[in-house]
């Protein structure tokens, strides 16, 4: 027997067709000519609070909100004309009604299918409340995390600065800034708060808000990491806690001090070459109350540049899941010396944007950079 001669006994035989249904880990239903249900399976009765014999023999229209229901049997049979596979769901945003008339957002799928009782359509639902649900915390997530990020660099007569945060699909933790302080000193941070979406957000925004809170009463940078690791001890659930770099360059004195909270950063000379790594002195805010932070110093000389960067950046994933890596950041930096700190954090990031190709960021991706002009 060919596969010509099983194919009218499959149409004359509708049991295959239920056992695809109910196996479906999605609602379905089919529909016939006239729009009226046929068969259901039990994911419909989950979202939509029917038994699936309830919607035996009534119009589709049942499970269409009201508003919708005087044009819907135009739309069923423009669909039996065509008889293509339609995607309903694509560029729009579609909504169902239960039985109860609470609306909620649905993607469905349309396929035609030829059965013993004429041409019939299989619809797939899908409920897209819960991505709904995480497309709006993610994109409160974005918000709140860019309005944690500097509005203006700051104009300093001896250090050129630049910054830049590239939030990664799922929005993460990242942040940076940078305050003036007497004497021609400037002050900069870069931060990582761990987990991904509005938590990570709202961990970044307390951390800055300390910060910032703390820099206008005290002064030493080991003090700034004790004082806002207090706070944030408040706050924060046990899973979190940021990591965190602070640096103060004071060119008048061509010195460099900083303290690094469970992160570390980079000093290149003139010639872009590797001349230090500031480690970190201390562990990550949020992990224990009144630890130590140890303030460093080293040299500051005209020519010298400080890279700030995040894991993002280093730990950025190719198409071969082969990861960008610190090297790759310290030859990038030699080889465009002479860029200024714009052109160097853009290059950068464009570096590795094009490492990933056509992956999207599993985390955020930032960088900040000080160089000592005069």
């Amino acid at each position: 027997m060919n596969d010509d001669d099983t194919l009218p006994a499959l149409q004359d035989d509708e049991h295959w067709a239920r056992a695809i249904v109910e196996a479906a880990p999605a609602g379905m239903i089919m529909i016939d000519g006239r729009g009226r249900i046929v068969l259901a399976n039990r994911v419909v009765e989950t979202l939509f609070g029917f038994e699936p014999a309830e919607l035996v023999g009534q119009p589709v229209e049942t499970l269409v909100p009201l508003a919708h229901r005087e044009a819907h049997p135009g739309h069923v049979a423009e669909f039996f004309r065509s008889a293509v596979p339609v995607h309903l769901g694509f560029g729009r945003d579609l909504v169902a009604e239960d039985r109860h008339g609470r609306p909620f957002p649905v993607d469905v799928a349309l396929t035609p299918i030829e059965t013993s009782r004429g041409p019939c359509a299989l619809a797939t639902i899908v409920d897209l409340t819960e991505r709904k649900r995480v497309e709006r915390e993610l994109t409160a997530a974005r918000l709140v995390q860019q309005a944690m990020l500097p509005l203006q660099t700051p104009d300093h007569p001896h250090v050129e600065v630049a910054g830049r945060c590239v939030p990664a699909v799922e929005a993460g933790g990242d942040f940076f800034d940078y305050w003036h302080l007497p004497d021609d000193r400037l002050g900069a941070c870069i931060g990582d708060a761990s987990g991904h979406g509005f938590g990570a957000a709202l961990v970044v925004a307390s951390a800055r808000s300390y910060l910032r809170a703390t820099v206008r009463v005290q002064e030493r940078i080991d003090h700034l990491l004790s004082c806002t690791n207090e706070l944030l001890l408040e706050d924060l659930p046990e899973e979190r806690f940021v990591t965190l770099f602070v640096v103060e360059v004071d060119p008048r004195a061509g010195q460099l001090t900083y303290c690094g909270a469970g992160h570390q950063a980079y000093v290149f000379g003139p010639d872009g070459r590797l001349r230090e790594t500031l480690g970190s002195s201390g562990p990550p805010l949020g992990w224990f109350p009144s630890p130590e932070y140890e303030i460093r110093t080293t040299s500051f000389d005209v020519g010298d540049t400080v890279l700030l960067t995040t894991d993002g950046v280093e730990e950025a994933h190719g198409p071969s899941d082969s990861l960008f890596t610190r090297p790759r950041v310290f030859e990038f930096v030699e080889s465009h010396a002479t860029l200024a700190p714009a052109e160097l954090v853009d290059g950068l990031l464009a570096e590795v944007e094009t490492f990933r190709g056509p992956l999207d960021p599993s985390d955020d991706t930032t960088v900040v950079v000080l160089k000592r002009t005069a």
